[in-house]
């Protein structure tokens, strides 16, 4: 079987998601190998409930519910349809809005393709930056206007490498977070949070493929996967080839995607410090297997 590319039709990148085949290569991956292992809905979903029940019924400003990484928003959908399912929730009302983040455009594309969303429930996904909340429209019509629930899911908050980030992010949240009954929810990999173990990061070294659900012939070939640590920072190195494979047997590549996902590894200890530091504080902490939640709030 030959597989053959020309030059024009090979498109080196580094960001995982940069371009529609890498927006669906990264759902698929995650259903396969990472979301059978997650229960952050759920948590986040109870979480939800008891930030709209601590909502001041008076306030003349909607229920503002933030996912920051949104990527192809599984989270926030996630939320909405729990939230539409329980009883104990009404979501009837003109006042909530669920805002999906994220800085790429293609994943936010294939969250408004992919996540159903009932009709009548306020949602919009934003391309922005989880280190410039403020900059979101629908929080720039004054101090009076914050968000009541935040989640930064999937870890998200390790993707904050280079110096400052994770702190810059944590001031943007207490910026943006509602004093009191605000509510903000990040996750760490514990394979991540402060881990030495090199072969925790990546589920899969091995060449593997995956099929296109949305492009006829296509599928994702992952090769050359390896890991390492420097320093306190986890690197993750693979490429990922779009393949479109011919009706004669031939294979044609279309993208060689050089990925490089470098992960910040912060110790509980080092976490809490900046969170102390930034003007909020952890009010709940809940490790599960695979990750684990702190729930934050102003301080005072």
């Amino acid at each position: 079987m030959s597989c053959t590319a020309t030059e024009t039709q090979i498109q080196e990148r580094e960001d995982f998601y940069d371009s529609p085949y890498l927006a669906e290569h990264y759902d698929l991956f995650s259903a396969r190998f990472w979301e059978p292992e997650r229960l952050d809905v759920p948590i986040y979903l109870e979480a939800f409930k008891q930030a709209r029940k601590a909502h001041d019924p008076t306030s003349t400003h909607p229920f503002i519910v933030l996912d920051v990484g949104t990527g192809s928003g599984r989270v926030l959908s996630g939320l909405v349809l729990g939230a539409c399912q329980d009883a104990q929730v009404d979501l009837a009302d003109d006042d909530i809005e669920f805002v999906g983040l994220d800085v790429s455009p293609h994943m936010l594309s294939r969250a408004a393709e992919t996540r159903p969303i009932p009709r009548g429930i306020c949602t919009s996904w934003v391309l922005g930056s989880a280190l410039d909340l403020r900059a979101i429209p629908l929080l720039k019509g004054g101090d009076a206007v914050k968000v009541d629930f935040l989640v930064f899911a999937a870890g998200g908050i390790a993707h904050l490498v280079d110096a400052g980030q994770t702190e810059a992010f944590l001031r943007e949240v207490a910026a943006v977070l509602q004093p009191g009954s605000g509510r903000a929810f990040v996750s760490f990999m514990n394979a991540v949070m402060d881990s030495a173990d090199e072969e925790s990061i990546d589920p899969v070294k091995e060449q593997q493929e995956l099929p296109s659900g949305k492009f006829p012939g296509i599928v994702y070939r992952t090769i050359n996967a390896s890991s390492e640590i420097v320093g306190k920072t986890h690197i993750d190195r693979r490429d990922i080839l779009v393949i479109k494979k011919e009706t004669d047997g031939s294979e044609r590549v279309l993208e060689r995607n050089t990925i490089s996902t470098r992960l910040a590894s912060w110790s509980p200890e080092e976490f809490a410090g900046m969170v102390q530091a930034t003007g909020l504080e952890i009010v709940d902490t809940i490790k599960e297997r695979v990750e684990t939640y702190y729930a934050l709030k102003l301080r005072g």
